[in-house]
């Protein structure tokens, strides 16, 4: 019969060290990646208008369009694109991808609608219906932010806000309507002799005006723009740059760069404003701007994060007792099976529970009328401390065990004829089987992989309460080794 428990035993024990083992090779640490930063990169603008070379001969689009001037500032952009595209923690939008990223039915399709409608008015000589019309569309438009993602479309809004107000008769509002023309496109050009000569003058006075009075990019004119256009589309940061007129008549590149607060309160700031030379440094000089934002950006990988400890410790180990009180002339050896939980409840702090199962093997002189199980179940606290390779801790408990045949003599009578009360006197036969007390224990967990690790754990109980009367087999000294698991 001894030997059955001790085969079953050892086979729970290493079914337990097997799930063990194969929960190590399959819970291996996984590198997650970063989040990325987002950033929205926008058309480069060339802001270098010649009044004298708005009207051209050219085979195009009469009604306007942006011819080479807006290919003199995309080489900048696509190279600023190159530079920030070089980070793995940035992702780099362009117009294009958030226009993707757009719902079907969102105020773009309206936008559009209103511009067709007021065309159509503006053909029609219906001049009050088509000034209403193109003004809900540039209120739409910008609403939408469309002078960022789609600024030709706003463009062709304002040139016929201001053509319906010209032959409205509203000379100034038709100027400012020009001049939000050339502000979002400021590569605009136009047929030559295609519009009446009164229309070519008026847009001619406002391409003066934008010239004379503009002093760079205005895409996000305001701090509160631009956190509503980085809420509405989920990005980090907007990157702009242009090209403008220098005193001197010296070309000049603008970056600018909007960032939103690192905590995510308050408004967003505008983090880089550079203005240099454009010439054969330009390139480098970008590089170096942005590379310096770069390099102190608030990237999740810069973060300083606490360190995320387990929240529950689980662990199955082979265990070892030895009772240093006992009724018997000589120790006898106790294995067995243990498991434990143990919740880290605070810093430093664990609520814990374990249970011991373990089987007798005899004593030297036989002392032990048969071999027997007993059940260790403790609850209670302790200290923990956590580090990167592991964990140590002191815990304390109290304890139930519960023996199920334990009995003992060293009455000869006894030993051979256990059940004949002739011969053997019971009185002189320990049997408790109830033993109430405190525990100890000291351990430390080592990582092996991941929440896998190797256990160690050594403690010692002190029973004061046993169903027989005093106790007379006591102070149990355990040592377990095993594998344990944390869970996060």
């Amino acid at each position: 019969m001894s030997n059955i428990r001790f085969v079953s035993l050892v086979a729970l024990m290493g079914l337990f060290l097997a799930s063990q083992a194969s929960a190590q090779t399959v819970s291996q640490e996984q590198d997650y990646p970063f989040t990325k930063i987002r950033i929205f990169l926008a058309d480069g603008a060339d802001f270098r208008i010649d009044p004298d070379d708005i009207f051209r001969e050219f085979n195009g689009h009469p009604v306007g369009e942006q011819t080479a001037d807006i290919k003199r500032v995309a080489w900048l952009t696509d190279f600023a694109d190159e530079v920030l595209d070089g980070y793995h923690e940035f992702e780099v939008l362009r117009s294009h991808d958030l226009l993707l990223d757009r719902e079907p039915d969102s105020g773009e399709i309206i936008v559009r609608g209103l511009l067709h409608l007021g065309i159509e008015r503006y053909k029609d000589i219906r001049i009050p219906a088509a000034i209403t019309a193109l003004e809900q569309g540039a209120e739409a438009a910008m609403a939408e932010f469309l002078d960022i993602l789609s600024p030709d479309l706003v463009s062709d809004i304002y040139l016929y806000l201001g053509l319906s107000r010209l032959e409205n008769g509203e000379d100034a509002l038709a100027h400012v309507a020009f001049k939000n023309m050339f502000t979002v496109t400021p590569g605009k050009h136009f047929q030559k002799g295609y519009y009446p000569k009164d229309a070519e003058d008026a847009i001619t006075k406002a391409a003066i005006d934008v010239s004379k009075s503009h002093q760079g990019d205005v895409l996000l004119s305001s701090a509160l723009r631009a956190d509503r256009f980085m809420k509405r589309h989920k990005v980090n940061a907007v990157c702009t740059l242009s090209i403008s007129k220098a005193l001197g008549s010296k070309k000049e590149v603008e970056i600018r760069l909007f960032e939103r607060p690192k905590r995510g309160k308050g408004l967003v700031s505008l983090s880089v404003m550079d203005r240099f030379a454009l010439d054969e440094g330009t390139q480098e000089r970008i590089s170096k701007t942005l590379t310096a934002w770069a390099s102190c950006a608030d990237v999740p990988s810069r973060r300083l994060e606490k360190r995320k400890t387990p929240r529950f410790f689980m662990d199955t180990s082979a265990a070892y007792a030895v009772y240093l009180k006992t009724p018997t002339r000589r120790h006898f050896h106790n294995a067995g099976l243990g498991i434990g939980l143990a919740w880290h409840a605070a810093e430093g702090l664990d609520i814990l529970g374990r249970l011991n199962v373990f089987n007798s093997f005899p004593d030297p002189y036989e002392d032990l009328i048969s071999d027997f199980w007993s059940v260790q179940a403790i609850a209670g606290a302790g200290y923990s401390l956590i580090a990167n390779w592991g964990r140590v801790f002191v815990h304390f408990g109290l304890e139930m065990n519960y023996l199920s045949d334990f009995a003992s003599t060293t009455d000869p009578q006894c030993k051979f004829w256990p059940n004949d009360l002739s011969r053997c006197d019971r009185s002189r036969i320990k049997n408790p089987s109830i033993l109430l007390g405190i525990n100890g224990t000291v351990g430390f967990n080592i990582k092996i992989s991941g929440p896998v690790s190797l256990n160690f754990q050594t403690g010692v109980s002190a029973y004061y309460y046993s169903n027989k009367g005093v106790p007379d087999i006591n102070f149990p000294y355990l040592l377990e080794l095993g594998l344990g698991y944390a869970f996060f």
